[in-house]
């Protein structure tokens, strides 16, 4: 390997420091806005997906080599993988708060380290804490979209009564273990837009009762287009109206709390919410559809079949996953550069997102097999 850390940077100049690893396209929920309702057809067997020494060999590589100091594992619903505490062991070493690395950016001996944290559904992730508080987890990001059980098992397609409070024992149990917790709710007009302020009331009622600043904040996503999740135009609630239906019970975050989370790659829009008595939440919307942020852009992601993607919405896949096993990394790193330099600027070269992206979408992948 080659001792000079070498960024990865596409014509736009844009820095990508940040890997979205998707470890599995299986999942044990079924939600609408994530895959078809018939299932998803072709699912990879365990057979093509990256195995645990692969994954933390391309994770060494990229983060000692090419400067990624950010990793997430996603899925599908990453804990359903059988083998997924032999995958964050062997990530351990690289993570900024694994128990031998002091802070984000340089381990034992100066080497480099990754922050390293999850998306997950939570049905899963009460058992696995003690793994992810060993292997140096810093944070997760939950899946959830509505407060209702009858709701949770339309949406899921699996039982609300079952698995909604499972979902929110461990998210306060995740809080309780010092894991920065964000939950983040896909709205869809019809189905769960009526719950925005029970959101906020809710998770600003937990924050005051759990260890503070680590529910960092609630964050309602924009319904976007896949293949399969039946996207359409009058589903869709665009991030002014969500703020205007909101608008009373909000003001701008201080000065102090914009310039803590100041970040040029921030994909979410911040708000401080004022609930009932002395209740308070940061509360965030992501806007991918009526207001992009691909100008900040620093993500890669690599589905666990081993294939990268540079944009979400970018249909063109690379294949790592037989240079990873050769440990062939000059020409892995000659693909990967060569991937970013075709990367559009925005939505994989879309230039209006609600027009072209359902049509775009169409026949891709579902966003499950993408990873999250």
């Amino acid at each position: 390997m080659s001792l000079v850390m070498r960024p990865i940077t596409d014509s736009f100049g844009r820095v990508h420091n940040y890997l979205r690893l998707s470890l599995t396209e299986r999942c044990n929920l079924r939600c609408q806005y994530c895959m078809p309702a018939t299932g998803v057809p072709n699912l990879a067997p365990s057979a093509e997906c990256l195995t645990a020494s692969e994954i933390a060999a391309l994770a060494e590589h990229l983060v000692r080599q090419r400067g990624i100091r950010k990793l997430r594992l996603t899925g599908g619903e990453p804990l359903v993988r059988k083998d997924v505490e032999q995958v964050l062991d062997a990530l351990a070493p690289l993570s900024a708060a694994s128990s031998t690395n002091a802070a984000v950016g340089t381990g034992s001996g100066g080497s480099p380290v990754v922050a390293l944290s999850m998306t997950t559904n939570a049905v899963l992730l009460e058992r696995h804490l003690p793994t992810l508080q060993r292997c140096g987890m810093r944070s997760v990001n939950i899946s959830l979209d509505t407060l209702r059980p009858e709701r949770f098992t339309i949406l899921t397609r699996r039982s609300g009564e079952i698995f909604l409070p499972r979902v929110l024992r461990a998210i306060r149990r995740a809080v309780q273990a010092g894991l920065d917790v964000k939950v983040n709710c896909v709205v869809m007009r019809g189905i769960n837009d009526d719950e925005l302020l029970d959101f906020c009331e809710y998770f600003a009622s937990m924050e005051t009762v759990l260890r503070p600043g680590r529910l960092q904040a609630v964050r309602f996503i924009e319904f976007m287009p896949f293949s399969g999740n039946g996207w359409e135009s009058n589903r869709f609630v665009p991030y002014a109206e969500m703020l205007q239906r909101l608008r009373g019970r909000f003001e701008p975050e201080s000065r102090e709390q914009v310039q803590r989370s100041l970040d040029p790659h921030d994909t979410t829009k911040y708000w401080a919410y004022r609930g009932d008595g002395d209740s308070a939440l940061r509360v965030g919307f992501i806007t991918s559809m009526s207001n992009h942020f691909c100008a900040g852009c620093n993500r890669l992601r690599v589905t666990a079949t081993g294939h990268l993607r540079t944009c979400l919405f970018g249909r063109t896949e690379y294949g790592l996953r037989h240079l990873i096993q050769r440990g062939d990394w000059q020409e892995l790193d000659a693909v990967i550069d060569a991937a970013v330099a075709r990367k559009a600027f925005a939505h994989g070269g879309a230039r209006d997102p609600l027009r072209d992206l359902p049509r775009r979408t169409e026949n891709d992948r579902p966003m499950t097999a993408i990873g999250g």
